[in-house]
């Protein structure tokens, strides 16, 4: 039976036991959560009750699917969304923003939110879900690869490193995704597997793989770990290499020390073929990171299949992490949001069983009396259901002779419902509490406040005690938005046409790694998803619907003050920046972005645009005459609705009818004229604003201008005053240089002078 892989499925059989072992306890308790929300009653009781002739009930009642559902719910109604930031290495925002579009498109086609949901669904009801990333063929008829995202519904099925430190096991080195196949359909699913009828020898080999009626098929992810060394050069073509993947004859040679902008040296350089040389900015050690998938099924290897990215493509959704010292040692435990509600949520069933059984006990016979009592009157069968005057007994009967016997007695039972009330009341408020929602109400609730933020208030203190999973989530989703960015350039690496998905949910078709003529401009431009290092965050915002109708409601608010918008639209002072801040500020979405971007003033060589002092003054003054003329027309209304309610109230003849019908339509006249010399004013306002941005305009060109002339002075001024120092430089020198000679001759003729003739008497 040998295979020549007899290391590595023993390394996989014995991965697999601890991998059990050490997950064991947090299966445990994951499953008891689950089973306390089916059933909560302990399994020994609800068998003592189930004897038979001594039947009891066990009642079941659902009291934590609400507050699951809230938390759920809550995480899914404000969708989360991977966003890509550019970091560096060559990375830039237009690649960021194709990256994500590219992920938004992978999560709409593989429906991703029943992926996301069932893993935080998994975190919140058993402490633990799954969810990941694969590849597919794009169609039947294509060899191009396609990524999609991976749901785990039975969370029991996978099992990640528990020696990985990073809460989303990033640095997990194996991992292993379960499949129980049946035994006789085995070799359907895996035809080239050289085992398909298993003996009890495969039994004894791998005891926990191989079972009576199925076989244990998992894939089996493992990191091989290759050290190695970087290079980082001094080449925007090439900022890194792998120094034992140079080409041949490319060498690295010392240099003489060149000094960095960072302060550090360069000491080394890649010498090319040509001669050519690049500095070696610095060097580290590193691990390159290859993962590989096993298919197994503990007795051979069915398929071996490399994968493209660097991390294990299964990202964890965790509940409430804690490290728990139980005597050996701390110990990492998950816990659910209903690990503390199992004994209150026992209580409260155990409490309405009870409440059930007194019920049940309460008497169906409401009279006792001695046999022979009521031979009297036969109407006591029906005494409960028909209204008598009254009711005869016998005083005596045979079997008590002349003993006169007491009237029948009334049988009554009070049950303890109002006591098992209040402990169901307490257990409910001990589920509350253990799941993070506050039993006692708040002050918005206490002043029962019914408008729409002080629910929103309320839904946010509820929603306090459960944040750490929703942290969690996005945790997870960051990390597989991690994944999925790593993997794009890997598996899309070959020209075709993608699916895009833009932010306001439109879907585009864009051809990658191949140039595309632009019919507009005319120019080819090859869309890739670049290089460089990208930084991966999580946003949560209202849905897209959502964002549309807070944009309008917002663009309405902004159209009914016509001063702010002629102000921004103007460019009057700060007005335009101070409103596309409180545009962002509203976070209403792309479209609230692009009314941000088309309100906000374009800044020119970090000077900001400002009006001249005397546009100013215009202006002001201009508002203040608007300010006037409203203040008129609302006296003007206010005037005329008094006197239609004095109209309304009073009984006048018909002349002064006529007195006030004339006196409205005088000042309905007046009204309009003054709504006529607003709307010219306002012109003039818009025509003195057009006519100071000119102005602003030509004094910023002929500031332009000035300053080139400017320049163009100074120089020729440094030009001149060079010249001068260099003739006077030049002057210098030869008045030096006559006055040397002048000294030279002087010396020269005092020394003729000490000189004697040949043949002359001193």
């Amino acid at each position: 039976m040998p295979t020549g892989d007899e290391n590595l499925l023993k390394e996989i059989r014995e991965t697999y036991t601890a991998f059990v072992e050490a997950w064991g306890d947090i299966h445990k308790e994951g499953k008891e959560d689950i089973r306390y929300q089916a059933d909560p009653w302990d399994p020994l009781e609800r068998a003592a009750r189930s004897v038979k002739g001594q039947e009891r009930p066990c009642l079941v009642f659902d009291v934590t699917s609400q507050y699951l559902n809230q938390i759920t719910n809550d995480v899914f109604l404000n969708k989360r969304a991977i966003q890509i930031d550019p970091e560096g290495m060559g990375a830039d925002p237009e690649h960021a923003r194709f990256r994500q579009a590219r992920i938004r498109q992978i999560e709409v086609k593989s429906i991703a939110q029943a992926a996301y949901s069932t893993a935080f669904d998994g975190a919140v009801s058993r402490s633990y879900g799954y969810a990941g990333w694969d590849t597919r063929y794009c169609d039947e008829d294509s060899c191009n690869q396609e990524l999609y995202i991976r749901r785990f519904p039975n969370p029991e099925a996978v099992l990640l490193d528990p020696a990985a430190k990073e809460f989303d096991c990033s640095d997990g080195l194996a991992a292993f995704v379960l499949d129980y196949v049946r035994r006789k359909g085995f070799g359907r699913n895996w035809p080239e597997a050289k085992v398909k009828d298993f003996n009890q020898d495969h039994a004894v080999l791998a005891p926990e793989w191989i079972h009576a009626n199925h076989v244990l098929v998992a894939e089996y992810w493992k990191v091989h770990l290759k050290p190695r060394t970087q290079l980082y050069l001094d080449s925007p073509a090439e900022p890194k290499v792998f120094k034992d993947s140079l080409a041949e004859g490319v060498r690295i040679e010392k240099i003489e020390p060149v000094r960095l902008p960072n302060g550090k040296e360069a000491v080394e350089a890649l010498v090319h073929t040509d001669g050519s040389k690049v500095l070696v900015l610095d060097r580290r050690k590193i691990e390159e990171r290859k993962v590989v998938r096993y298919f197994t099924n503990g007795i051979e290897i069915l398929d071996t299949v490399p994968w493209a990215g660097k991390w294990i493509p299964i990202a964890p959704c965790w509940g409430k992490e804690k490290y728990v010292d139980s005597g050996n040692g701390s110990k990492r435990t998950l816990e659910s949001a209903v690990r503390k509600t199992r004994d209150p949520v026992r209580a409260y069933c155990y409490a309405r069983t009870a409440q059930m059984e007194e019920i049940g006990r309460l008497p169906k016979t409401l009279y006792l009396g001695y046999e022979g009592q009521f031979a009297t009157n036969t109407e006591w069968n029906k005494i409960n259901k028909i209204t008598s005057a009254y009711g005869e007994v016998k005083a005596k009967t045979p079997a008590t002779g002349d003993v006169i016997l007491p009237k029948p007695d009334r049988q009554s039972h009070e049950p303890a419902i109002q006591a098992l009330e209040m402990f169901c009341e307490a257990s409910l408020r001990a589920v509350q509490a253990a799941m993070g929602q506050t039993p006692l109400p708040t002050a918005a609730q206490r002043a029962n406040q019914k408008s729409g933020v002080a629910l929103e208030r309320i839904e946010s203190q509820m929603a306090r005690g459960s944040y750490h999973f929703s942290e969690n989530y996005d945790r997870f989703l960051a990390h597989m938005g991690r994944i999925g960015n790593d993997l794009l350039d890997r598996i899309e690496d070959t020209p075709r046409d993608v699916g895009i998905r833009k932010p306001d949910d439109t879907p585009e078709i864009v051809r990658i790694h191949e140039p595309v003529l632009n019919e507009e401009t005319g120019e080819e431009k090859t869309q890739t998803y670049g290089k460089g290092t990208w930084g991966i965050t999580v946003s949560s915002g209202p849905s897209y619907q959502t964002e549309r109708e807070e944009a309008a409601a917002f663009a309405d608010t902004f159209a009914q003050n016509p001063a702010l918008v002629n102000m921004a639209l103007q460019g009057v002072g700060a007005a335009p920046k101070i409103l596309a801040k409180v545009i962002k500020l509203r976070n209403l979405g792309p479209l609230g972005d692009e009314m941000a971007e088309d309100i906000s003033p374009t800044e020119q060589e970090g000077q900001e645009a400002k009006l001249p002092p005397q546009a100013v003054q215009q202006l002001q003054q201009a508002a203040q005459q608007v300010q006037q003329l409203q203040a008129m027309i609302a006296e003007l209304q206010k005037a005329l609705q008094e006197l239609q309610f004095e109209k309304q109230a009073k009984l006048v003849d018909n002349q002064q009818k006529k007195e006030i019908v004339a006196f409205q339509e005088e000042k309905k006249l007046e009204l309009a004229k003054l709504e006529e010399a607003t709307k010219i004013k306002l012109a003039e306002i818009t025509a003195a604003c057009a006519q100071a941005k000119c102005q602003l305009d030509m004094e910023q060109e002929r500031w332009k201008l000035s300053r080139t002339v400017a320049a163009k002075t100074q120089e020729q001024l440094a030009a001149q005053e060079h010249e001068r120092e260099m003739q006077a430089a030049g002057q210098a020198q030869e008045t030096a240089l006559a006055e040397r000679a002048s000294q030279e001759q002087a010396e020269m003729a005092a020394l003729k002078q000490t000189i004697v003739p040949t043949g002359e008497a001193v």
